[in-house]
């Protein structure tokens, strides 16, 4: 597979993230296959994300994706902990990541803002919405998510 074959975008990584939380080792595999094969700068947002919010150990992602999990040690990613949605942004803001980059980014951490307030027992609200400012080189960039039940 050819870094060309295979392109990350909001539905490739949806796919992905899926098959990275599977319990079937297989799908994880193929996964993290998926990842190895695509261009690391140009996916960086992708992989960093995918390396959030997927389960794979970090066992997996050395042995199935060696390259990749190299190129993120290289930047600073320990694979042996957590990657948290601050160090995510820190890493995207730095490497000067497309505008277009750090509304996936902020599309993907307001989701996660608003599970994480109904996992803990505000089931009560209907819509939620939250909006997340930063700034880039690219100026502010903001993103303002609705999420109804």
């Amino acid at each position: 597979m050819s870094t060309e074959q295979v392109i990350l975008n909001k539905d490739t990584h949806d796919n992905i993230v899926d098959m990275m939380k599977s319990v079937d080792t297989e799908n994880r595999v193929v996964a993290l296959n998926c990842i190895e094969n695509v261009d690391f700068n140009k996916n960086l947002t992708y992989i960093l994300l995918l390396r959030k919010q997927g389960e794979a150990s970090a066992s997996e992602w050395k042995e199935h994706a060696p390259n990749t999990s190299k190129m993120l040690t290289g930047i600073g990613i320990n694979l042996d902990s957590s990657l948290t949605w601050k160090q995510v942004l820190e890493i995207l803001i730095k490497r000067k990541t497309p505008a277009e980059d750090i509304q996936f980014y902020l599309d993907r951490f307001a989701g996660h803002l608003f599970t994480s307030i109904k996992g803990l027992g505000y089931d009560f609200i209907d819509t939620l919405e939250i909006k997340v400012k930063v700034n880039t080189e690219h100026g502010e960039q903001s993103r303002t998510i609705s999420e109804s039940v």
